[in-house]
């Protein structure tokens, strides 16, 4: 990035035993946490256990919002399987490129 960013909202997708989905959005401003932000995104379509459907879903609801601001930052909780559903998202709403996108994936070894 040519500038640190401000705003960074960061995404994880959780369920218990593959029921109960939901995904939880944490924002950080200035690089503290700002914890009137967060929220809390039930996942509506969970007949079916699918992480990348639940990114999709969650991304396409935040983004939709046109009240809310931008990020500078968005963290998905995933390698390249999620950052391609989180490009795709912000493609089809017509904000890709507004704020860059990245993944943090596990180091497997």
């Amino acid at each position: 990035m040519d500038r640190l960013p401000r705003r960074v909202e960061c995404f994880d997708n959780s369920n218990i035993s593959g029921q109960h989905a939901v995904s939880s959005m944490v924002v950080f401003t200035d690089s503290e946490p700002d914890k009137d932000l967060y929220r809390k995104y039930i996942i509506r379509d969970n007949e079916h256990h699918d992480d990348y459907a639940y990114m999709q879903e969650v991304l396409t609801r935040r983004y939709s919002n046109k009240d809310m601001k931008l990020p500078d930052l968005l963290l998905v909780d995933g390698g390249k399987g999620q950052i391609s559903i989180a490009v795709s998202v912000l493609q089809g709403l017509g904000i890709y490129g507004k704020f860059r996108v990245a993944g943090i994936a596990k180091k497997r070894f």
